[in-house]
């Protein structure tokens, strides 16, 4: 919870886990949420911005973000998980089940970027994913045709982007999103 007065009500508790049940019990409907693929990177989110939530750490199972109802409703829903076929599968399953996710730090200019950091990874599962924007297809593409002439995928893990250049990414996103500032 980023929002200090979410906080209070909950024992002033920034970092919980509950089940989708329990979360669906929570009246509030936060304006923004943010869905981060890694649970490490939600731990490192340390700036108070108001009506902001962050869930993370469900990148395989993205249809548990789509019955929480709030995430449902929520005016702005921000995603944010590794650059790899499987990251992007995520974003094109959430909005498949409705949720119009907006993806950060998931496209060709940042993996150009960070090139250096890619390891191996996984290739797709799938051939296409209808539910991406263009640039979002763009890099897709790219993933696949690397996967179909190397042995393996390319993966760069968002923990593994400097954490100097993404928080201030984030927080930019973040504040012209819910319009919050720390």
């Amino acid at each position: 919870m980023l929002d200090p007065q979410i906080r209070a009500h909950l024992g002033g508790m920034r970092h919980f886990a509950a089940g989708i049940d329990d979360l669906n019990l929570w009246s509030r409907r936060p304006h923004t949420v943010v869905i981060l693929e890694n649970k490490e990177t939600g731990y490192a989110l340390t700036h108070d911005l108001a009506d902001v939530v962050v869930l993370h750490g469900e990148g395989f199972s993205v249809l548990h973000y789509a019955r929480i109802d709030w995430v449902r409703t929520a005016a702005k829903v921000l995603y944010w998980g590794d650059i790899d076929a499987a990251g992007l599968q995520f974003v094109n399953d959430l909005r498949s089940y409705g949720i119009d996710a907006t993806t950060m730090l998931m496209n060709c200019e940042t993996l150009d970027r960070f090139i250096d950091l890619v390891v191996e990874g996984a290739g797709p599962q799938r051939r296409t994913l209808p539910h991406l924007h263009a640039d979002e297809q763009k890099l897709y593409r790219y993933l696949v045709e690397y996967a179909d002439s190397n042995p393996s995928g390319l993966l760069l893990e968002q923990e593994r982007i400097p954490w100097n250049y993404a928080y201030p990414v984030l927080l930019q996103q973040l504040r012209r999103t819910a319009g919050s500032a720390p």
